[in-house]
């Protein structure tokens, strides 16, 4: 089940439910879920059971940059080169350097 905290609650309103919860002998909890559930099947909420928007920000909200039409695209990365590009023949590298993490061999030694 949900909790819900309510927060700068008035001592007075707190008063009031905890005298009510009391007189109905209920914990202060029910007597909550009790006063909502009356408050939300009231005659005057019947007709707004749907969601509000929502109201708007209390500070100011920065405008957005201006969107600058310079002629400028960026091009796509797909674009084939000008030029034919020139082949370059494979060739022998030498030899291989060890797996970094393999155990080294006898007669080998890891001082550098």
């Amino acid at each position: 089940m949900p909790t819900l905290i309510v927060e700068d609650l008035p001592g007075h309103i707190y008063e009031r439910i905890q005298r009510r919860a009391k007189a109905e002998n209920r914990s202060l909890a029910d007597e909550v879920v009790r006063l909502l559930e009356e408050g939300l099947n009231g005659p005057e909420s019947q007709g707004n059971l749907s969601v509000a928007p929502p109201k708007a920000a209390a500070s100011p909200r920065l405008p957005d940059p201006p969107i600058l039409d310079t002629g400028e695209m960026s091009a796509p990365f797909d674009l084939p080169h000008p030029e034919p590009g020139i082949p370059v023949p494979a060739r022998f590298g030498g030899e291989h350097l060890p797996e970094p993490f393999a155990p080294a061999e006898e007669g080998e030694s890891d001082d550098v």
